[in-house]
């Protein structure tokens, strides 16, 4: 919310005006019996107030009293101190991160909280930083822990367009005399400082503790992403840092309207203490949130580290905010909140029991949030997930196949990137050959899949088998970096042609499966892994290729989906992934879409097809 001077203006004014004003909380602010914030109705017991107008008596009513006596005020909000004896909610914050608030959420997360793992001595990732003495009279330098057990902080960070110093074979012998602090990065030397005044004594930072340039130092520590974010007390983060030349210990912004203090009486007039009323400054929001536009949410390792630690510490421009697998904590709210919304999956789903069925459905909706984050190499579009994808096998021992599950194969092979409605045109979509065609991981795009929620035996009729699969890694880390993959399947095959229609009302091009030779009806949506409906700008171009269509089985209303397939050039026999098809004749979204073939025509488009055995690269 950004406030004018006329809006600063008119406030004063009707503060003046209004002087004798009653506040009053519009509702409970604290669930007694939960000890927690609750969500009532779409409004905020938290900060909402309402004001009821009063004479200079006291009493309801007077000369200049227009005000409706529930009029509330979502402008503003009200916090307190610890020691009041009322279950206000709001929290004073001041101008700087409250340490003493973080020791105090991570020890009672550690001893109170049954859903989080304990913060015990456990084995030293292989290298760490020391961050000497609190004061800073003693250097910060990188340790070999060579298997030493202990408790240390995680960092969480963007690299950003800044080039950080790093640990290579020129600077290793060096940081392990000394990391001198003057000349750190600023984000980096805020998380040393934060470490020294949390009262912790290790710090892991990933161009430090992990050797640049080394390949194989890399490959090794990649693969022990999941264990060194699992096992850290804490990991600190500063999401509006862009970069590590940023911070995220900076003086926090100075309020455009000063608050000012009241006292709190009870219903029989007696003091309770002093209140603090200011204007919410949130975007816009009083309810918490995590910060606004923040550059960790957007970047693809930091979903991982994120999920993997037990528990995070934020260091936000407005405010510290924290989140474990059991509850999260604003610095100004005095008790936790249950109902916040985070813009990605929550990190309780990898705490919670869950059966084979609803693992995977969590995995693909990781895929599904990961495939929206930036990732600068695309070589890294596995091992910047491998952390998780280790800590997912655990749960559900299935084979890992290049972003995939061996059990699950065939509902993995329905992913489909949802951005095909294009205006103008974009860039190829497609990885360049950093996993094989039938994976998720060969398309630089948002990915969903079809069959997620549904369970095969109850709602699926499948009519491919694999008959074998193969997904070879790149050195140390078998969930990292695939080298070659492929899919031995039996299934129908029918020749058929892509075509792209363009609708006028809409103004988009859409592309779709038609019967092959002069039949121009359309008979299949055609998602394409490589974004094709927008190669061509002008509506009097055509689009048109020809493909080898694999079943994969129907659905429910007996609609069927499958591959779009091309042969490979360059090898015989061999066949490469270029999109998912799926027969939806009534597509109420977009009524000029709507397919010219019925589902009962459509499904029998397969009829008296042999099954033929090939490979898909």
């Amino acid at each position: 919310m950004i406030w004018s001077e006329e809006d600063v203006q008119n406030y004063q004014d009707e503060r003046d005006r209004r002087a004798t004003t009653r506040f009053v909380i519009r509702a409970t602010a604290v669930d007694l019996d939960k000890n927690y914030a609750p969500f009532e109705d779409g409004y905020s017991g938290l900060f909402y107030l309402r004001r009821a107008p009063t004479d200079s008596n006291g009493g309801k009513g007077g000369a200049n009293d227009d005000v409706d006596e529930d009029q509330v005020l979502p402008w503003l909000s009200m916090s307190a101190s610890t020691d009041m004896p009322t279950r206000i909610v709001g929290r004073a914050i001041g101008a700087h991160s409250d340490f003493d608030l973080g020791k105090q959420w991570i020890e009672q997360c550690i001893a109170a909280h049954r859903g989080c793992s304990q913060a015990s001595n456990s084995e030293l990732p292989t290298r760490l930083i020391d961050v000497g003495l609190p004061d800073g009279s003693i250097e910060p330098r990188l340790v070999e822990t060579k298997g030493q057990q202990g408790k240390y902080v995680a960092l969480s960070h963007c690299w950003g367009t800044s080039k950080p110093p790093v640990t290579d074979s020129l600077s290793f012998n060096r940081y392990l005399q000394a990391i001198p602090f003057v000349s750190l990065p600023r984000t980096f030397q805020d998380a040393i400082t934060a470490v020294r005044r949390l009262g912790y004594r290790y710090l892991w930072i990933d161009c430090f503790c992990i050797i640049q340039g080394d390949s194989r130092d890399w490959q090794i520590e990649c693969a022990r992403m999941a264990q060194t974010f699992r096992q850290s007390v804490v990991t600190i983060a500063g999401p509006a840092a862009d970069n590590t030349d940023a911070g995220f210990l900076r003086e926090r912004p100075v309020p455009i309207v000063e608050p000012c203090e009241l006292e709190l009486r009870d219903v029989n007039l007696k003091v309770l203490g002093t209140v603090t009323i200011s204007f919410l400054d949130y975007y816009d929001s009083p309810l918490p949130r995590p910060e606004k536009d923040s550059p960790l949410a957007t970047r693809a390792w930091i979903l991982q580290e994120r999920l993997l630690s037990p528990r995070i510490l934020y260091f936000g421009s407005g405010k510290m905010y924290w989140e474990c697998q059991s509850v999260e904590w604003y610095e100004n709210l005095l008790y936790p909140w249950v109902e916040i919304a985070l813009p990605t999956v929550s990190k309780r789903v990898l705490s919670s029991p869950l059966d084979d069925f609803n693992l995977r459905a969590v995995w693909y909706l990781i895929v599904g949030t990961y495939t929206q984050c930036k990732l600068t190499d695309g070589k890294d579009k596995l091992p910047a997930l491998s952390g998780l994808a280790y800590q997912v096998q655990k749960m559900n021992n299935d084979t890992y196949l290049a972003g995939l599950w061996k059990e699950d194969l065939l509902t993995g092979l329905t992913w489909y990137t949802p951005n095909q409605s294009v205006h103008e045109p974009k860039s190829l979509r497609r990885a360049k050959q950093n996993a094989p065609s039938w994976s998720w991981a060969a398309c630089d795009d948002r990915v969903l899949f079809l069959n997620m929620f549904s369970r095969p035996k109850e709602n699926l009729r499948i009519d491919l088998e694999v008959t074998d699969v193969q997904a070879e890694a790149v050195g140390y880390d078998p969930y990292g970096q695939v080298t070659f993959g492929r899919l031995k399947v039996e299934g129908k095959l029918k020749a058929s042609v892509i075509r792209r229609f363009y609708h006028r009302e809409l103004a988009v091009y859409k592309l779709y499966l038609c019967m092959s030779g002069m039949d121009n009806r359309k008979l299949a949506e055609y998602y394409s892994d490589a974004g094709e409906a927008a190669f061509v700008q002008s509506e009097s171009d055509t689009y048109e290729r020809n493909v080898i269509t694999l079943l994969i089985g129907f659905g429910q209303r007996n609609r069927w989906f499958g591959l779009a397939l091309v042969a490979d050039d360059r090898v015989p026999g061999v066949y490469r992934r270029l999109g998912l098809i799926q027969h939806t004749p009534l597509n109420r979204f977009d009524p000029n879409g709507a397919l010219d073939v019925l589902t009962e025509e459509a499904a029998q488009w397969f009829d008296g097809c042999e099954k033929v055995q090939l490979d898909i690269v």
